[in-house]
């Protein structure tokens, strides 16, 4: 079995679990999530704790499934605790943001304006004039949500326009020399 598949997940208190077959239920209260896990994984609870291990009949590579499915569950479980969050940087002249209720209106240069519809699960929040918040319950939609913003204008190597994850750096390349 996987490293990561062997190590149970720890439930808090304030977090209520209901396993269904293959299916595990997360509710505190103000969010509810539903996880599915892979053909072949069995669900044990036990004391405020889920293990999983592998059934009888199960193929011989369920080994990186039970991983996976851990770390999803991981995932979850710390999402409804704090919800996981991502600050984007926004560099560059004449480049602004601004969020009117579910879309986020980019002007990055371009000859128009840049509407992303933003996911539900996800809040999208401007800090500053050149700073944007992202926070969610769910990190894998996050930071799909994430990538999905600097695609639309990533940060160049020659003066750094762009956006970028906040304090991530960015391998700078020189110029012409004469």
């Amino acid at each position: 079995m996987s490293r990561v598949g062997k190590l149970p997940v720890n439930i808090p208190d304030n977090i209520k679990v209901i396993i269904n077959n293959n299916s595990i239920s997360f509710d505190n209260g103000k969010v509810k999530k539903n996880y599915s896990v892979s053909k072949g994984v069995k669900i044990e609870f036990v004391e405020k704790q889920i293990k999983l291990v592998a059934q009888e009949n199960a193929p011989s590579n369920i080994s990186m499934f039970i991983g996976m499915d851990r770390s999803n569950i991981k995932n979850i479980v710390l999402g409804l605790q704090t919800p996981f969050k991502t600050t984007l940087e926004i560099n560059g002249v004449g480049f602004k943001t601004a969020v009117d209720k579910t879309t986020l209106v980019l002007t990055l240069g371009y000859s128009h304006e840049i509407f992303y519809a933003i996911p539900k699960g996800v809040t999208i929040a401007p800090e500053k004039p050149n700073l944007l918040v992202i926070t969610g319950d769910d990190k894998v939609l996050v930071g799909q949500t994430v990538a999905e913003i600097i695609d639309f204008k990533g940060t160049e190597p020659y003066k750094g326009k762009g956006i970028k994850i906040l304090g991530k750096a960015i391998l700078r390349k020189e110029g012409k020399k004469k």
